[in-house]
């Protein structure tokens, strides 16, 4: 369940965090004391997948195999969501690599495998300030979108995830859960998703980490 901001089912005392448009003013100017919403509760079907694909986060050590299981992890939550009927979409910082071609060029006669990926390789930076947002959908349409982006992302160092949850919340369903994908939970990562939760959506965060050291200390006491 979450909540929904649209259906007001009463007032309770403010506490701290409450964001400012949650205060019920009339309720406050009439008890003296700051008053917040509570909204009444719906149910939750589906997610948007969050991709964090920045560069910074991604450890060179661990590349491309990271990366790839975080793809991975992506297009297996999409297909069981499409399998029980339920909606899905994603958003990514990542650059597609079909815009990359487009935008840098493909230089033909290639002679070796070698010089051919060389052709192929994404220049040393990123201009990309553009997120990859698939709308959440149903069906096998959908799925297909989902897994043909999923297989052409790249990392990227344009849009980090605060920019990204920025420029994209707006375009989140409020009936289906934020699942994010991340490399590793660092403070700013965790404030980025608290954010998203206080906006009163439904969070979870998947850490796509080697290491059990470092999902212990993201997990928290």
């Amino acid at each position: 369940l979450y909540e929904d901001p649209t259906r007001i089912a009463g007032v309770r005392q403010y506490e701290p965090g409450d964001s400012l448009n949650r205060v019920n003013w009339k309720a406050t100017a009439r008890t003296g004391m700051l008053q917040s919403k509570v909204y009444e509760p719906s149910s939750v079907a589906g997610a948007t997948l969050l991709l964090e694909f920045h560069t910074a986060e991604h450890d060179s050590a661990h590349e491309p195999y990271r990366s790839e299981l975080a793809v991975s992890a992506a297009a297996s939550i999409a297909n069981a969501l499409y399998e029980v009927g339920q909606q899905f979409g994603l958003i990514t910082n990542a650059r597609d690599a079909a815009d990359r071609v487009r935008h840098e060029g493909w230089r033909g006669d290639m002679r070796t495998r070698q010089a051919a990926r060389r052709s192929a390789a994404m220049l040393a930076t990123s201009d990309r300030l553009r997120p990859i947002v698939l709308p959440a959908e149903r069906g096998p349409e959908q799925l297909r979108r989902v897994l043909e982006t999923l297989a052409r992302v790249e990392l990227t160092d344009g849009l980090d995830l605060a920019q990204l949850v920025s420029e994209t919340t707006s375009r989140m369903p409020r009936d289906a859960t934020v699942v994010a994908i991340v490399p590793r939970v660092q403070v700013e990562t965790a404030i980025v998703l608290g954010l998203i939760k206080k906006r009163g959506f439904a969070v979870s965060a998947i850490i796509n980490t080697f290491d059990p050291n470092d999902f212990a200390a993201a997990s928290g006491p």
